[in-house]
């Protein structure tokens, strides 16, 4: 045996069978005695996820000591470089756990160089390591593509080839993140159908192409912890796709990741609309996928708004088709705490109105919430998710203006009041859902440059709360008119009416308002909301 390779996937097609031996996936137990030179040849799987890179990249080099300990020193011993995985699977384009994870097992490749005469170390190059062929890969575990199976053998016959540049470079990202992603069941989520093979009898996991499948609900568990809403719109028997979900054990989604489930026999254009309803968001937030053209076409001529891609025809595609989604829809540049809670908070919404369908009256849902509202000047904890809220809020953004963090920051060192709105009640915690931005305009008077609520947060009264507070809080530090304005956009018509409900006058320039504190003595907040005031 001239050379025995230790491996985590199938390398047989790379190499010279009859002068290769190969350990099992991730076995280091086995080490020969015969042989002339060994190869360490261990790659980041691609279904890896970035919480997990540095974990998995230690233990491939705690199993590297373990077999070292164990080699004759007189022996060559080849390592190959550790790549980070393609970028356009990464969700966050700013993610630095991939590279740090890569850099720090190659750093200690050199150490272990400089420390063994016999130890050597190799690169290949990225562009071969990530060109995944998925069809070779779910059939047979090949981490790179057949094609290159003629390039490699050189890269292995020269003793300590120098590092090559790592190139760690940003995947694109789409100008405006989409918020949800509708998926069908069946042949989308599994292989089969469920109402015919049973929940143990669809193709989820082992071979090809359950694995395919297995491959892209682990994806979407991972866009779902990236703040993605995950939602369900089935023609099937609802009982049987609770059971897959409950007792399949192969199975990566879970029926709690999905904030929204309509799973009956009604057209899915009525369903989308109700996911859309049910979630308070807005179609033009929304991802469609399902396997059948026919249905797809249908939600796009009921809803233009949606975003309906073609679904893959085979199930060895479903990787790229996951990445058009990363480039088209989801990516995003980093993540907040509020987007890793976000997939939560809608569950709880929904959960908010099944309640409110069981009350008597709409007064009896929001005294029973036992809403808390806490606000508190902006810092440098919140003004990230701040400005994550002016970006994305549309229905209710009484000016449409987009302010970025800077911008945010900048409006506070000048001076302006920027406050951010917390919420919770009886089902959980909201997060950050609300901003305002009051400051001198060129009258100076107090203006209310920006306000702004979650639409997750609409239906309880909370923006009308908000807004008496901070009047109220105006009034006692002797401001004596506040100036606001409305900007109306194709999006923020629940809005329009704001100000004028609160007591508002309609100024002479159109879509400007005011309003004397001096009016009236307080301005009354009803006592079904909790304030909690932080001014510092």
């Amino acid at each position: 045996m001239k050379l025995f390779v230790f491996r985590n996937a199938t390398l047989e097609p790379f190499f010279h069978r009859e002068e290769t031996a190969f350990s099992g996936y991730g076995d280091v137990s086995c080490i020969p005695a015969e042989a002339e030179k060994f190869l360490w040849f261990y790659t980041f799987p691609p279904e890896i996820s970035s919480h997990n890179a540095e974990a998995v990249a230690e233990d491939f080099l705690v199993k590297l000591r373990f077999v070292l300990d164990r080699v004759s020193a007189k022996i060559p011993f080849c390592a190959v470089r550790l790549c980070a995985p393609r970028e356009k699977m990464r969700i966050v384009a700013a993610d630095k756990n991939f590279e740090k994870a890569t850099v720090r097992f190659n750093t200690a490749l050199e150490t272990i160089a400089r420390s063994r005469e016999n130890f050597s170390v190799v690169s290949v190059p990225a562009k071969i390591l990530n060109d995944i062929d998925w069809r070779f890969y779910f059939s047979a575990q090949i981490p790179f593509s057949p094609k290159h199976s003629g390039t490699l053998a050189h890269f292995f016959s020269v003793k300590n080839v120098p590092a090559a540049t790592e190139d760690f470079s940003k995947p694109s990202v789409p100008a405006l993140r989409k918020k949800c992603l509708v998926l069908d069941l069946d042949d989308t989520l599994w292989g089969g159908i469920l109402g015919e093979d049973g929940a143990g009898g669809v193709k989820i996991g082992g071979d090809y192409p359950g694995n395919a499948f297995l491959f892209f609900q682990k994806k979407l568990v991972e866009l779902a912890q990236s703040g993605v809403i995950l939602a369900v719109s089935s023609k099937n028997n609802n009982a049987d796709a609770t059971e897959i979900f409950e007792k399949n054990p192969f199975m990566a989604l879970t029926r709690n990741h999905f904030s929204a489930w309509r799973v009956n026999w009604d057209d899915k254009a009525v369903q989308l609309r109700e996911i859309a309803e049910e979630l308070n968001l807005g179609l033009d937030a929304f991802v469609f996928a399902d396997n059948d053209p026919r249905e797809r076409e249908r939600a796009r001529r009921a809803h233009p708004d949606i975003a309906v891609p073609d679904f893959p025809a085979h199930p060895h595609a479903l990787p790229a088709f996951f990445e058009q989604l990363l480039d088209d829809y989801f990516r995003t540049e980093k993540l907040t705490e509020e987007d890793l809670k976000k997939a939560e908070h809608y569950r709880e919404n929904a959960a908010r109105v099944r309640f409110a369908e069981q009350c008597e009256s709409h007064e009896k849902y929001l005294e029973s919430l036992a809403m808390q509202l806490k606000i508190s000047r902006a810092n440098a904890m919140t003004f990230a998710r701040l400005a994550q809220l002016s970006q994305k809020t549309n229905q209710f953004n009484l000016v449409g203006r987009r302010f970025s963090e800077a911008d945010l920051r900048a409006a506070a060192k000048r001076g302006a009041d920027v406050f951010a709105l917390s919420v919770s009640d009886r089902f959980g915690d909201n997060g950050t859902v609300g901003l305002a931005v009051l400051g001198k305009n060129g009258s100076g008077n107090t203006e209310i440059a920006e306000f702004l609520l979650s639409c997750r947060a609409l239906g309880r009264g909370i923006e009308d709360a908000f807004l008496k507070t901070l009047l109220n809080f105006e009034r006692s530090r002797g401001t004596v008119r506040i100036d606001a304005k409305f900007l109306p956009t194709a999006k923020n018509v629940p809005a329009a009416d704001f100000y004028a409900r609160n007591g508002f006058s309609c100024a002479d320039t159109p879509g400007k308002f005011y309003l004397d504190l001096r009016s009236r003595e307080d301005f009354f907040v009803s006592t079904i909301y909790k304030i909690f005031c932080d001014e510092t």
